[in-house]
């Protein structure tokens, strides 16, 4: 995979989040301004074109979806700690010897 595909992918997690981000506001804040809404497609549009891009490069689906969504999980995650405070949980899942 070349360094193009791989910067495109970071890209891609990049914008992706930004969008997300521009969603949560629009709909957090109950805004009647459609700015985060319009940018929040932007960034999908740019994501769209990047993705384009990398399979036009021979970057191959299942390389590309593995990378993008590993780094975007992460990135998520950051994003809505940093700039949305939003809190980070633990959840201790329940034995599964328990259910039989």
């Amino acid at each position: 995979m070349s360094k193009g595909v791989i910067y495109a992918v970071i890209l891609i997690t990049i914008f992706e989040a930004s969008g997300q981000l521009c969603f949560k506001k629009f709909e957090s804040n109950n805004s009647t301004s459609y700015f985060y809404i319009l940018f929040g497609i932007l960034f999908y549009l740019i994501v769209c074109c990047l993705l384009c891009y990398c399979y036009a490069n021979k970057g191959h689906l299942g390389k590309v979806n593995l990378m993008w969504s590993c780094m975007s999980i992460v990135f998520v995650i950051i994003v809505g700690y940093v700039f949305l405070q939003e809190k980070l949980k633990t959840m201790i899942l329940p034995q599964f010897s328990s259910y039989y």
